[in-house]
């Protein structure tokens, strides 16, 4: 996965006890200092007179809205609030309400280099029934005089918050309400807003409730897509090619755009490319890869080896750094599998990763350990091979995570401890003194093309599926997939939900209860589509995961999903994080993982 962000997070260190003069305030932070209004009727009635002209064309909004099937309770416009000078706009309690939705809020950023730092703005979309009641709130601002009380503790006493009229820091901190432009819902920097009449390629970020009516809008127009579209917890990123002109008619006729970005992801189906275009796309990617330095962590690739000669993957891998876990094995990749992961641990989904020329800087290194032996060769115990695999990685000290997409096939499902998941307990916990980062498949739901995967099997989240070993370990990262793309055609029913558990994650349910509850972590692992007879499933591939392939000259791209593909996404992010904090502790990556994880609306609404 490319990093571009140089910041870091803040640490704060040497907490003490608060003192007892201490009192928090409502809303997070203090507003001491904030300089009230000299006028506050005066104020609102300049704010009352540009909400006027803001919503001038509400009806020619909603009309639109009604044509591209937006309900009618739903019909609204946007509207853009900008701050005072040099005062941080306050938002407030105005995220809540359905109608008076804030789409946007934009910090301080220049337009122009030489003018300095514009205001504060955010952009609301309000509908006419929220309207009336900001309005009202508009009006009992105007009218509200404080006490002594309050002016004497105007920002930082929590009675006089609860006294003071709703909305009142916005009100208080805006300058001004204005009609919403192109520009205030443009997220991305200044200097790649489209400023010519022709077509451009959009990132258009939309509310994830509207995308019928956005979907309807777009046919209409006659607009062209590209990429996928991919859902996050409330939105829907989708690619259009359009003019400004018919960007804004999108932004009016469905109300379904809370911000713009410019495009900077792979090409729209490389998949589907044939091998001289996708080559010849993979040379130009390449030519702008920065390799990382001897010193980057290291995500150690358990599977069936890597293609260390795939010029996406090459100055990541080298030779040195190819193991097996018997030596007659051979370092090759037997199978595809490992070199499938590899690309998802350096890049996570190639769909996504930008072409814009720009330097792509990789964070980690790769190893590869061979610990599923070829076809026809003879085996080696699960649990032999991961010994096999750490002591041949760890004669080079390194910050390093491993990545284990394989099974131990034939063990038991139930919870309990196996040879094999016991191992796996024992190198990570490593004696308490050199703990170990595992990330392990929690294994898929069987299916092949003889017996493919039922639809009946995912009414109950596979249920009765039990967790494959080794990823019971308790001391694992226990990696489950999510379905995160929302991509429904007339002709394809995805089995499951956006947000929801993929099809064939297997899940913890079947466990005695004194047993942990897994996964620990769901990362992206693709959807199934419901065949034509309507029993049994097959993998979409439109939900999959781009990402490398062994057949480097001839097909150099390829598809993966299930959780195979979660657990190295789940490797890779644990590299990236290393990477910006290499003295973290492995037991510390994994609770920062796991902890910052959150469960989507399809997950509490099955919950």
């Amino acid at each position: 996965m490319v990093e571009r962000t140089p910041y870091r997070h803040i640490h704060v260190r040497g907490l003490g006890v608060a003192s007892a003069s201490f009192r928090p305030v409502v809303g997070g932070g203090s507003d001491k200092g904030f300089p009230p209004v000299d006028n506050r009727a005066a104020h609102a009635d300049m704010l009352r007179d540009g909400l006027d002209k803001a919503i001038e064309l509400m009806d020619e909004y909603r009309s639109a809205q009604k044509e591209s099937g937006v309900p009618k309770n739903k019909r609204g416009m946007p509207i853009t609030v900008e701050a005072r000078p040099d005062i941080a706009l306050r938002i407030g309690q105005s995220r809540s309400g359905q109608g008076f939705a804030l789409l946007n809020v934009r910090r301080g950023q220049s337009v122009d280099p030489e003018r300095g730092p514009e205001n504060d703005h955010a952009t609301f979309f309000t509908t006419p029934q929220t309207l009336d009641t900001f309005r009202r709130d508009l009006e009992r601002y105007a009218a509200w005089e404080p006490s002594e009380r309050d002016l004497s503790n105007a920002w930082d006493d929590d009675q006089d918050v609860q006294r003071r009229p709703p909305r009142f820091k916005l009100f208080e901190s805006a300058a001004g309400i204005r009609p919403t432009t192109l520009l205030d819902l443009w997220t991305d920097r200044f200097d790649r807003y489209p400023r010519a009449r022709g077509e451009h390629a959009w990132e258009v970020w939309t509310r994830i409730d509207f995308q019928g009516a956005f979907k309807q809008a777009v046919e209409d127009l006659g607009l062209r897509k590209y990429g996928r579209p991919s859902e996050f917890i409330d939105t829907v990123v989708r690619g259009l090619i359009a003019t400004p002109a018919q960007i804004q008619e999108v932004v009016r006729a469905t109300g379904a755009v809370v911000g713009l970005r410019s495009a900077s992801t792979f090409a729209s189906d490389d998949q589907h490319l044939q091998p001289r275009d996708m080559t010849g796309t993979l040379i130009a990617l390449a030519g702008h890869i920065v390799w990382p330095g001897k010193d980057a962590p290291v995500v150690a690739i358990l599977d069936t080896g890597v293609q260390a000669r795939h010029p996406l993957l090459g100055g990541a891998l080298p030779v040195s750094r190819q193991f097996t876990a018997e030596p007659f094995w051979g370092t090759n990749d037997h199978h595809g599998h490992g070199t499938k992961m590899a690309g998802v641990v350096l890049y996570g989904d190639l769909a996504a990763v930008p072409t814009d020329g720009r330097p792509l800087r990789m964070a980690t290194r790769l190893e590869s350990v061979i610990v599923t032996g070829p076809k026809g060769a003879p085996p080696v115990p699960a649990r032999d091979a991961i010994r096999r695999a750490v002591e041949a990685v760890e004669e080079e000290r390194a910050i390093r995570v491993y990545c284990l997409a394989q099974t131990a096939s034939g063990e038991m499902e139930d919870g309990l401890p196996t040879s094999t998941s016991s191992v796996l307990d024992q190198l990570a916990y490593g004696d308490g003194e050199r703990t170990r980062l595992f990330c392990a498949a929690v294994g898929n739901v069987p299916h092949t093309d003889n017996e493919p995967y039922q639809a009946a099997y995912y009414a109950d989240r596979n249920a009765q599926f039990g967790i494959q070993s080794p990823a019971q370990a308790l001391n694992a990262l226990s990696v489950g997939a999510v379905s995160l793309k929302d991509i429904r055609t007339p002709k394809a029913n995805p089995v499951a939900q956006a947000g929801d558990l993929a099809p064939t994650s297997r899940t913890a349910q079947s466990w005695a209860k004194l047993h942990a509850n897994k996964p620990d972590i769901v990362m992206e692992g693709g959807n199934f589509v419901v065949d034509a007879d309507g029993v049994f499933c097959s993998p979409s591939p439109a939900h999959l995961v781009l990402t490398t392939s062994g057949p480097a000259l001839t097909a150099p791209l390829a598809l993966v999903g299930e959780t195979s593909a979660a657990t190295a996404a789940c490797a890779g992010l644990a590299g990236r994080l290393l990477a910006r904090y290499p003295k973290l502790r492995m037991e510390t990556v994994r609770a920062l993982m796991v902890h910052a994880a959150e469960w989507t609306p399809a997950m509490r609404a099955q919950l």
